[in-house]
């Protein structure tokens, strides 16, 4: 467990990067906390991946600090299992914000939100 929420449950896990058969599990933040996954889903739901690629497409600073965020992602992921950051970013993507919940969770797991320079 990396981060609890307010009322004590686990609110983010950190995965192995690899499944139980060697094959690349590609979401090595997982958030857990039964509310925050409502509220990450009905973003989701609401159309916000959409929405958060248009913005990446018009904002080149937005772009370059969601670029580095899979960087950093995909690094953690090597440093668990070595060779394994060249899996890709967030979600087992290299670009764009094709999974809100795993952005979250790295998020408050303690990495830099792209959105706050």
């Amino acid at each position: 467990m990396v981060a609890r929420c307010g009322v004590g449950h686990p609110l983010v896990i950190r995965n192995h990067p690899v499944d139980a058969d060697g094959h690349p599990f590609p979401t090595l933040y997982w958030l857990t906390c039964p509310e925050a996954v409502k509220a990450v889903s009905r973003l989701e739901s609401d159309g916000w991946i959409k929405r958060l690629d248009q913005e990446v497409e018009l904002d080149p600073d937005l772009r370059a600090a969601l670029r580095h965020s899979h960087e950093a992602y995909a690094a953690d992921r090597g440093r668990f299992h070595p060779g394994a950051e060249s899996w890709g970013g967030g979600g087992g993507a290299a670009r764009g914000s094709k999974c809100v919940p795993a952005h979250s969770a790295h998020h408050l797991a303690g990495a830099a939100d792209p959105r706050r320079p």
